[in-house]
């Protein structure tokens, strides 16, 4: 059982109606859109462009959500929060948060993915 933080697994089951299969097509949705994301997020931290970085937060927030996957949605919630208010001195120290974050997250669901 994954920490509930990075993943509540039992809400997770329940929405997919304990369907693997279902499940794994999320995963693989979540997972080509994130190595988007992720990327195009980083680069607008690194260039200051507050307006994307608070779109892709919010976009990554989005899926994780759909994983109830607490900490990296508060994590992403933050970044969004920074783009829109247009403070990003802490940004670089949140993006890396939150890819630790998400990377916590793509092992807990392929961990439930092989249960």
């Amino acid at each position: 059982m994954a920490d509930s933080t990075v993943l509540d697994e039992t809400a997770l089951m329940e929405e997919c109606d304990d369907d693997k299969e279902f499940l794994a097509r999320m995963v693989e949705i979540f997972d080509r859109d994130s190595s988007e994301r992720v990327p195009k997020l980083h680069d607008a931290i690194k260039t200051g462009d507050s307006e994307t970085v608070s779109a892709e937060a919010h976009a990554i927030k989005g899926g994780v959500g759909n994983f109830f996957a607490a900490a990296s949605f508060e994590t992403a919630h933050k970044l969004e929060m920074m783009g829109r208010d247009g403070i990003l001195d802490e940004a670089e120290d949140t993006f890396q948060r939150l890819e630790r974050e998400l990377k916590e997250l793509r092992n807990a669901l392929g961990r439930l993915l092989e249960s």
